[in-house]
């Protein structure tokens, strides 16, 4: 894998640059994922001094770098990282973001990104960005893509897919099913998704990407969003084709509706810190209930609010939101991870469905679409947050976010 990135220095001049790059990764249905850093290179082409291990690399450049002056570095990397889960006939690079290739710390994480994918027929290639092109080479079929803002989190995947795409209000959607092509499961997913965007379209401004791309993971019960793309398993393409099928499906339209907000939160929208995931993971996991409200009615709505406030309450005792990611419970990882869970989505979530109930629906939309409109491929924060549901309201929300949000606190009913 050959990487080319541009690094600014902000505030001063740097002489070593520090990224997150990984040594090793392993799962159970992967094995053991290795990279290894050969070399790096300036713009000059001269091979640069660096350290790779424990899952970070430091390069040393010829010269102190001034602020805001760019270095151009290539990085050539090896390893045997396109693995097939489960010895699947796909392989996937950046599922749920990591350090697949070099990156600065999260709030950092603001680039473009450009990909040329070459991959053996029959292998289909998939990529964050608008296509520049798609074609055939021989034995290899090629995909180049580019993004067109800036973004976090780029994903690249090739496999047995078979895909069709439809574009509306100039939108391109494609579905990709794993190994057999299902044109049933493709336009359903496509009218779904078109569906909840024109929904978010109406409270959160213009989707964010020109294509997206819906690829089928050939495993259960989860989903994911990089850039311009919805990971998400195999349920979600037959729902009602077997018991396995139909016990993940439940609450899928919620998964399919909160992985597609993460275009928005998380993408337009950044998080800084991992103390602040709440906007990506609470602002999606909201929107998707007001999707759903709108999509289902009320029950749904209430049984979703119902959820997130008896999680809520139980986490609360446990941390405040911004400190979720650093609970630890010593031989108790799944508490560990449920406690986080309720904290970052559910809790996040009731705050939301708070101040939604008390500002109205056209204060509190308001809010949505303003703060999306003035952090578009910026940076959030929960202190901006505050900022702008005072200027709205002209009421401080400062206390109900000290005791709520960085406190361990719950909203009064």
């Amino acid at each position: 894998m050959s990487v080319g990135e541009t690094v600014v220095p902000v505030g001063g001049p740097r002489k070593i640059f520090r990224f997150d790059l990984y040594s090793a990764i392993y799962g159970e249905d992967i094995g053991l994922r290795s990279w290894r850093l050969r070399s790096v290179t300036d713009a000059e082409g001269r091979a640069l001094a660096f350290d790779h291990r424990d899952g970070e690399v430091l390069v040393e450049a010829a010269a102190p770098v001034p602020a805001e002056t760019a270095l151009k570095l290539k990085f050539e990397i090896e390893g045997n990282f396109l693995v097939r889960p489960g010895g699947d006939n796909y392989w996937e690079l950046g599922l749920g973001g990591g350090a697949w290739f070099p990156q600065p710390d999260l709030n950092g994480q603001l680039y473009d990104f450009h990909s040329i994918v070459r991959v053996k027929k029959p292998f289909v290639p998939f990529a964050s960005g608008r296509t520049i092109r798609r074609e055939s080479d021989g034995d290899e079929n090629i995909l180049e893509t580019k993004t067109e803002n800036p973004v976090a989190f780029p994903a690249v995947l090739a496999g047995s897919y078979q895909w069709e795409e439809e574009t509306r209000n100039g939108v391109t959607i494609r579905v990709a099913t794993y190994a057999m092509k299902n044109s049933r499961a493709m336009k359903q997913l496509a009218g779904l998704a078109f569906g909840i965007i024109e929904s978010y379209e109406r409270f959160l401004g213009p989707f964010p990407f020109p294509e997206y791309n819906i690829l089928e993971i050939n495993t259960w019960g989860f989903g994911q969003a990089p850039p311009g793309i919805l990971f998400i398993t195999k349920e979600a393409f037959n729902p009602l084709m077997g018991e396995t099928n139909q016990l993940f499906s439940q609450g899928i339209n919620e998964r399919f509706a909160h992985e597609i907000a993460h275009q928005y939160w998380g993408q337009v929208v950044k998080m800084p810190s991992s103390e602040e995931q709440w906007l990506t993971e609470s602002f999606a996991e909201y929107s998707a209930a007001i999707f759903l409200k709108t999509f289902k009615g009320n029950a749904t709505y209430n049984s979703l609010l119902a959820h997130w406030k008896s999680n809520a309450s139980q986490a609360a005792k446990i941390a405040p939101i911004p400190l979720a990611n650093r609970i630890s419970i010593p031989n108790d990882p799944a508490s560990r991870f449920l406690d986080r869970t309720y904290l970052v989505y559910d809790k996040g979530a009731y705050l939301l469905a708070s101040l939604h109930k008390e500002m109205g629906d056209q204060n509190f939309l308001t809010f949505f679409k303003s703060y999306q409109k003035s952090f578009r491929w910026k940076f959030g924060s929960t202190k901006t947050v505050e900022g702008i549901l005072q200027w709205l309201t002209k009421k401080d929300y400062g206390p109900f976010f000290a005791e709520n949000y960085w406190g361990t606190g719950m909203p009064k009913d």
